[in-house]
């Protein structure tokens, strides 16, 4: 970039350097509704670490099961568990999204009722959400999620029963 008094240089990458970027679905692995994704973040998503020294720790496990999909997050100090019965009929399969890219996808969806699609592609290591409106792409983390199921008990000594609205006052 040269003008009559500066001339500078930049820096670059060449764009084949990075991944293609889909900008559209060709294959959906999963269907969820909005209120789903939504209930993952407010009740899962803040026990994802912020911090970047143990990127694992930065997403939530998306465990779909027959009928159930676990959504897990920890970072190493509090751990949130949600599982959800869903009714679509899935492939058994482990999923490790960033906390940020869940986040940014309700921020996306809003108050929406429309169903968001997932595409997980395995070669570019890549999700895919869209709907009609977006195309929401990230990149699915890698590595091996803690075994929470181990600190998890099995069987308790006690039970409580209380009424949530008087606990919450109180």
């Amino acid at each position: 970039i040269s003008n009559k008094n500066t001339k500078v240089r930049l820096a670059g990458i060449s764009s084949a350097d990075f991944p293609q970027i889909p900008d559209k679905i060709e294959k959906e692995d999963y269907v969820l509704p909005p209120e789903i994704l939504n209930m993952i973040k407010n009740q899962v998503v803040f026990s994802a670490a912020t911090d970047e020294t143990r990127p694992i720790l930065t997403g939530v496990l998306f465990s779909f099961l027959k009928g159930n999909l676990q959504a897990v997050a920890t970072d190493g100090f509090r751990l949130s568990c949600k599982e959800i019965e869903i009714k679509n009929n899935i492939q058994e399969s482990n999923i490790l999204i960033s906390a940020k890219i869940i986040d940014e996808l309700c921020h996306i969806i809003g108050e929406s009722k429309e169903q968001v699609r997932i595409s997980v592609l395995e070669k570019t290591k890549q999700i895919l959400f869209a709907s009609q409106n977006f195309v929401l792409t990230g990149r699915v983390l890698e590595g091996d999620f803690p075994d929470f199921q181990r600190i998890i008990p099995k069987s308790f000594v006690y039970r409580v029963t209380t009424d949530k609205e008087s606990l919450l006052k109180g």
